[in-house]
Parts: C-alpha cells; structure tokens; sequence
C-alpha cells in the first residue's frame, strides 16, 4: 500500500503546486464563479413575469368552499397571474409543494362552510414554499381575504427560510466552473504524455496505479478547495447561506467526485488536451443547461425540473437549495448525495478502466 501512496501523494503535492501558480487555473477556480455568482444574483435575482400554480385541496365539498375556489382563485384580475390544481388530499397539496411542482398550497378543511354559516371562524390552510415567497404571500392574501374578517389563516409553511439570489447562483456557479476546474486532472495527463514527462514518471519505480492516484488526488483537493472558497466568499460578500456544514461538506465532497468522474472518462476519448477541453465543455455545457445552473429550477417548467434532477449538477443544486429552505441536515440530502455519488461511481469505474489510453508510457 505504502508504495502506491506515497508516491501518490508526491505526484499529488506536485501537481497542485502547479495548479497553484497557474493564472488560467486560479481565475477558473476561484475568480470567474464568484464574480459571475455576484453579477447574476445582483442583476437576475428578481426579474421575470410573474405566475404562480396554487394547488386546491377541498376537503370540505360546500358551497362556500366552491365559491373560494371559483371566486376568489379564479377572480378575473387573477386569471393571467394564478393556475389552480385542485388535488384530492392535503398531503398531496403539501407533495406539490415540497417537490416544487406548485407555487403553493391550499387547503380547505372540511367543516369550512358549516362554521361560516354559523358565524364561526373557518380556516383555510396555506403551504408556502421558500422557493417561492412571492406566490407564497400571495396565496396568504387571498386566503386571509376571504370572506372578510370570517376566515382565518393556518401558515403550514414548507421551507420557512428565504432562499435569496446569492443562496442559488452562488452554489450554481461554483458546479459549473467545478467541472473546468476538475478537468486540468486528465487534461494535464494528455499534456504529460505529449511532453514525455509521463514517460519519465512511469520509467521511475512508480506504478501506473500511483500515477492514477496522484492525479486524483490533486484534482480532488482542488475541486474542494474551488468550492470551499466559494462557500466562504459567497457568505461574507453576498450575504448568500449555504446551511448546515456537515451537509455541505458531504454535498461538495459528493459532486467534486461526481465532476472528476465525468471529466476523466469524457477525456479517455480524446487524443490530445484541445480534444479533451473541447469533450469536456460540450459535457459541463450540456449539464448545466440541463441542471439548472444559469436559471432557478424552481422558475422552469415541470418537465425542465425533471430532467434537473437527473443530472449531478440539478441533484447538489436541490440540496443546497433545500439545506437553506427548510435548515436540515445530512439525512435530509442524503438520497441526492447517493444519487450524485451514483454518478461518482459509475463514471469514475469507467474512466479507470479506460485510463491505459491516457496513463501509458
């Protein structure tokens, strides 16, 4: 073991020592996503028209439910703004709220028109989503509105905390320079074995499974300090939150993997380092349009959060966005933290099979 892991980690303090002097690697690192993060959460955090999906849950069956429902939702100066889906349960009202597939919920408890008729207090229960804070006060407003001064508002908020611009793009531009920042692993393997200097390491008593190592290791460590720097400047500067540090540390560690493992096998089909920068940026394009890492997933259709959460980048970007919403911890992102290192797993053992056209004399 001692003679694959201490050459390792030569190669691997080696290789990061280079990183560390190289401009292009610093600026894609650490400059380009926290200055693009800061642009796009000054200027995009609150544009766009607004519209908003309500889901209905009518436990109650009466008329005056009904009439809020037809009424009130369905008002004519809320046509253009609010879609109504009415549901069959409270539960599934709350579903669509957590999964981020409605703005916010409604729900009628049955009893509604009973306590109106008799002069009581009838509450209608609102879900609010942090991801959507204005539909959320906007759907309070119409609940507590009617009918004046009878119906009361429940506030079963889902995702108490506002997750603010700098929260998202923050996170979000830190993955998709991740994957440019993780790249100079394989892509400094190609330039070695065009250089010679590959050739050199592998005539000294070094195995190709240290080499290997090596390299992984200082791409690791430079994918998680990427990411850690963001965390750090991102919460000083912008003001963004992260959440829990234990969950955003198993969240970095996580995708950092998953990016390294994509990279290294895009490069196994490349024969020279533009090849595999070229594979490479097509690959890290392609899931951040997918993941959602230039728009909110939130703000996307149904279909686009979807597909969102098939991609390593749309699975960390929930995480994080939940870890500040609702303030959990590790169990709370642990099924995106599996699905990442899913992407980890498979990519990575693929990428080592094929490294013997990359790591070869």
């Amino acid at each position: 073991m001692n003679r694959v892991i201490r050459p390792a980690l030569l190669i691997a303090v080696k290789d990061l020592r280079q990183r560390m002097r190289d401009r292009s690697a610093l600026i894609v690192a650490f400059v380009a996503p926290l200055g693009i993060a800061t642009i796009i959460s000054l200027a995009l955090g609150n544009t766009g028209r607004f519209h908003a999906t309500f889901a209905v849950a009518d436990q109650d069956g009466g008329p005056l439910a009904r009439a809020f429902v037809d009424d009130a939702l369905g008002a004519p100066a809320l046509r253009d703004v609010v879609t109504v889906r009415e549901v069959p349960s409270a539960d599934e009202a709350r579903a669509l709220t957590v999964d981020g597939k409605v703005s916010a919920a409604l729900v009628i408890p049955a009893g509604f028109t009973e306590s109106l008729r008799t002069g009581g207090a009838a509450s209608i229960h609102v879900l609010r989503s942090a991801d959507n804070p204005v539909s959320g006060e906007l759907a309070v407003a119409i609940a507590t509105q009617f009918p004046p001064a009878l119906a009361r508002l429940v506030d079963g908020s889902v995702g108490v905390r506002d997750v603010k611009p700098a929260s998202y793009f923050g996170p979000s531009m830190a993955i998709f320079f991740l994957f440019f920042v993780v790249e100079f692993g394989a892509i400094g393997i190609l330039a070695e074995r065009r250089t010679g200097t590959l050739a050199r390491l592998l005539a000294a008593p070094i195995s190709r499974e240290a080499v290997v190592v090596g390299k992984a290791i200082s791409t690791f460590a430079l994918g998680a300090l990427s990411l850690g720097t963001m965390t750090v400047a991102t919460t000083l500067l912008l003001g963004a939150s992260w959440g829990d540090p234990t969950a955003v540390v198993a969240l970095i560690a996580s995708v950092v993997l998953a990016a390294m493992g994509i990279t290294a096998l895009t490069a196994t089909f490349a024969s020279s380092e533009q090849s595999a920068g070229a594979f490479s940026s097509i690959v890290s394009m392609g899931l951040a349009m997918l993941g959602g890492n230039f728009v909110p997933i939130a703000q996307a259709p149904e279909i686009m959060r979807t597909i969102a959460l098939t991609t390593p980048n749309g699975l960390a970007l929930r995480g994080f966005t939940d870890l500040v919403a609702d303030g959990g911890g590790v169990e709370s992102v642990l099924p995106y933290i599996a699905g990442i290192l899913t992407f980890a797993v498979v990519t990575g053992t693929l990428a080592v099979a094929r490294s013997r056209r990359l790591v070869v004399a």
